[in-house]
């Protein structure tokens, strides 16, 4: 009763409850998993705000770290609730520090593609959040491990073999963290990124051309994090050539496009006992239709054709910029029928 009654927003005031409190720490350290899942939800539920959260992070570590021991070895159900707790605390700018210093950053790294979907939805929501405030760290650990094994390459795999918008989505919204990361704060060395190989352009490019209209920021944001990596590749210019190839359609397939429905949801800090969280649900029985083009796309944007935010018809002219940039300094060869259409298709739009 007590995880129902904690959900609702007049219940928040229970997290002053000094006995609450101390009944719910006791029952997340112990070891009966029923028990701390139960907790896990009741404090997540509580925790909503971002003094609640930074109290909770700054005052009881212990109940922090216990909640990270659940997140990485528990049963499912607590395993779900733990990692929803612990997005939630970190959203607050005051508490991510001490989020990883307890070495959050590394177990939520290791879940980017657990086949638990919905803690693999909040790894990588814990992930996104302390990539915003604590850039290093979440990149450190996102790049652990060897090329083909560290987090991000898993975390790439998993967000091009899903169908489950909402890990697409969320996940991609991390690859553009990470990118902003790398090339806007110094997250980590830019050459060791783009010497691992990884295919950042694809997602956001899928992104930008599958979820464009439900979601008009994450599309913004996808077209902000190719302009970053257009702007900031290296002398051979990685990922402006692939963000040229990616303008011929048989190069950017992107698979199909469900419709939306009324209970499509990407955001979502708030933990319930029935909780989806970052996720919606598969599309497997919804209508699909075929996906639009990346040229497509980007023309409409740019003749604000149909329901277009601003904003994004300002960052796809940015990002026709920067490879018109890259078009006259770069010495290697561009994609020849991306080309033809950028020049004879693209460019013209932007003037």
């Amino acid at each position: 009763m007590i995880v129902g009654v904690s959900g609702e927003d007049a219940a928040l005031s229970m997290f002053d409850d000094s006995g609450l409190q101390q009944r719910l720490f006791a029952q997340l350290a112990q070891s009966e998993s029923a028990l701390a899942a139960a907790a896990a939800l009741c404090l997540g539920n509580l925790a909503r705000t971002d003094a609640h959260c930074t109290q909770l992070a700054e005052t009881h570590p212990d109940v922090v770290q216990a909640a990270i021991a659940w997140f990485e070895s528990g049963e499912v159900r607590v395993r779900h609730a733990a990692s929803g707790l612990l997005k939630n605390l970190c959203v607050p700018a005051p508490a991510k520090a001490r989020m990883v210093e307890l070495g959050l950053p590394a177990v939520a790294a290791r879940n980017v593609d657990t086949a638990v979907v919905p803690v693999q939805a909040n790894a990588i929501g814990i992930l996104r959040h302390l990539a915003n405030g604590c850039a290093e760290p979440t990149v450190q650990a996102l790049l652990a491990q060897e090329p083909d094994q560290c987090a991000l390459a898993r975390l790439l795999t998993a967000v091009r073999s899903t169908d489950i918008d909402g890990i697409r989505c969320e996940g991609t919204r991390l690859v553009a963290a990470v990118a902003k990361a790398v090339y806007l704060k110094r997250a980590c060395d830019a050459q060791d990124l783009e010497a691992r190989g990884l295919d950042l352009v694809a997602p956001l490019v899928r992104l930008v051309v599958l979820d464009g209209q439900r979601h008009p920021l994450l599309q913004q944001e996808s077209l902000v994090a190719l302009t970053v990596l257009v702007a900031a590749s290296s002398d051979n210019a990685p990922y402006a050539h692939a963000v040229v190839r990616c303008l011929v359609p048989e190069t950017a397939a992107v698979g199909t496009v469900s419709e939306p429905t009324e209970d499509d949801t990407i955001e979502g800090d708030t933990i319930e006992a029935n909780d989806a969280d970052d996720e919606t649900a598969e599309a497997d029985d919804a209508e699909t239709t075929a996906p639009d083009s990346f040229t497509n796309v980007l023309k409409r944007l740019l003749t604000q054709s149909g329901p277009v935010w601003p904003q994004s018809t300002m960052q796809a002219k940015s990002l026709i910029t920067q490879l018109t940039t890259q078009l006259n300094v770069q010495s290697s060869p561009f994609d020849p029928a991306g080309l033809d259409i950028l020049r004879t298709e693209i460019l013209p739009l932007t003037n």
